[in-house]
């Protein structure tokens, strides 16, 4: 008997192809929410509550933020100001989502408007020390950091400095410069407004099963074997 699999949204290409292959061979039967939008809860909880369900691919945006009751988001891509264009929303989060997102005009405005500012970029020389001293005075006192992207992108002391001055109400920190090598009196663990964890962030089940599956289909893709796809190919 096929193991039953429920898909919450469209896959990417990727991992549309892989499922496909697998569905053709017998080996999964793949139940698919079928619109192009996050899968109504009601439709999830009937078709688990059928049993059999063998595995799940669920695809979340800004619905695990809209469990704190945001209201709107800014965001800036490498260019502020820019607007993220279509082809890199890959969850169509810009025309689907139920609270208004647009591009920050400035990396100003975000520190200004920001109740939460969720750093997730990657780390360059342009982006080291991004957030800066200068950048952190512009944001509001009851404003928090969370910064699950690396470490340097955030400057540790001016951070420190915003905390302790009370111009920052906190911060959320999965790295930190310098990591794993933070002793138990570094400012950082010390301070009762910051909270840290061990470079961790990504350690749910879904996404280390996530990681395993992709790392698999790359293995297949690079021996040239049936039901290889490249996941994450980097095209230089």
């Amino acid at each position: 008997m096929p193991h039953k699999i429920v898909v919450t949204r469209t896959l990417p290409p990727g991992g549309a192809a892989l499922l496909n292959a697998s569905a053709a061979s017998g080996a999964i039967e793949v139940v698919q929410w079928e619109p192009d939008t996050a899968a109504d809860r009601s439709w999830l909880l009937t078709e688990l509550r059928k049993g059999g369900v063998d595995g799940m691919i669920v695809f979340l945006g800004d619905k695990r933020l809209l469990g704190f009751g945001i209201g709107r988001a800014l965001y800036t891509t490498s260019q502020p100001g820019a607007t993220l264009p279509p082809s890199k929303d890959y969850f169509n989060l810009l025309t689907t989502s139920t609270i208004p997102i647009r591009a920050a005009t400035s990396l100003d405005e975000l520190a200004a408007e920001s109740d939460f500012l969720i750093i997730c970029c990657a780390l360059t020389p342009e982006t080291e020390n991004l957030i800066s001293a200068d950048f952190l005075s512009k944001m509001k006192k009851t404003a928090y950091i969370v910064n699950t992207a690396r470490g340097p992108v955030v400057d540790s002391d001016a951070l420190v400095k915003a905390i302790e001055e009370g111009k920052l109400a906190g911060a959320g920190l999965d790295v930190v410069t310098g990591e794993p090598n933070i002793p138990a009196d570094h400012p950082l663990v010390k301070n009762e407004k910051v909270v840290l964890l061990p470079h961790i962030g990504s350690a749910t089940l879904e996404t280390r099963n996530l990681m395993a599956e992709q790392s698999v289909q790359n293995l297949l893709a690079g021996l040239g074997l049936e039901g290889g796809v490249w996941a994450n190919e980097v095209k230089l």
